[in-house]
């Protein structure tokens, strides 16, 4: 039977921030054209707040044109914020990683933990020390560091997280193959069958065994079994909604609460893990 380095992963993205992609999302919703709401005469009148003898003067064509150049600045703006927004699920859509968090779950034979604390490393907007590319080689340096201990420790690495081989590793490896970030000599395995536990244990497919209209989101599924959520901060509610307006508008500081925030996803999946290896056999 195969022992495991199990190392629990997790990643934040944001939307893409190349200048070519988000003009053409702007070119995008620009060409979105709203519809006005089904209203009369007299409901677009006091919508409008127009006299009476203005509205019988116009058609109710003409009444939905006021609505819809009224509208139409605001209809744009949200358009491009809900195209933009879906870029930071897709590396190669142009979005961007910006913090990255990891635990070993490992002990020793005398108990001892290899990590107590998870390894988060991150980056702000505007940050001239710390692109994307110097955050991605930092992360693969480490993972393969980290392979090549399993490796000389007789232990196979297997990462454990939430959509962990669906997101997390997939965007990582995707944004390195798209900006030129080279891998680690180890020879590590990225892809594996989703059925496939010896390289991946994610927590949600765990619990659902394999169901996907049955898997539970991460905070959800800390509620089932107990653990502290990771959704909370001294701030009050974060979630993955609020890390590109956090990280956008807030600088070095809003980074670190998401860099903290990564970092308590992490936390949350040994738990979790220890409580539903069982369901493997483990």
């Amino acid at each position: 039977m195969k022992k495991f380095l199990d190392i629990g992963i997790d990643t934040e993205t944001i939307p893409t921030q190349d200048e070519c992609k988000i003009e053409q999302i702007k070119t995008i919703a620009e060409a979105h054209k709203p519809s006005a709401p089904s209203m009369t005469k007299d409901e677009f009148g006091k919508l409008f707040e127009l006299e009476e003898k203005v509205v019988k003067a116009m058609t109710l064509d003409g009444l939905k044109q006021m609505w819809i150049d009224k509208n139409l600045a605001s209809v744009v703006a949200e358009k491009f914020d809900e195209i933009h927004r879906k870029t930071s699920f897709s590396a190669g859509e142009g979005g961007e990683v910006i913090s990255f968090s990891a635990k070993t779950f490992f002990k020793s034979e005398d108990g001892t933990p290899l990590m107590v604390d998870p390894v988060t490393v991150y980056r702000y907007r505007g940050q001239e020390d710390m692109t994307e590319v110097n955050l991605l080689t930092r992360i693969v340096n480490w993972l393969g560091a980290i392979d090549d201990y399993a490796a000389s420790n007789g232990l196979t690495t297997r990462f454990v997280g939430a959509n962990v081989m669906g997101f997390d590793m997939r965007f990582i490896a995707q944004r390195c193959a798209i900006n030129g970030v080279p891998m680690p000599k180890s020879g590590m395995t990225w892809l594996a069958s989703s059925y496939d536990r010896s390289k991946y244990f994610d927590v949600l497919d765990v619990w659902s065994f394999g169901d996907k209209t049955q898997r539970p989101s991460l905070d959800r599924l800390c509620r089932y079994l107990d653990v502290d959520t990771s959704k909370f901060d001294e701030e009050g509610k974060i979630d993955g909604s609020m890390v590109w307006p956090i990280w956008r508008d807030e600088g070095q500081t809003g980074a670190e609460r998401i860099a903290r925030y990564n970092a308590r996803d992490v936390m949350v999946l040994e738990p979790i893990f220890e409580k539903i290896k069982f369901f493997i056999g483990e």
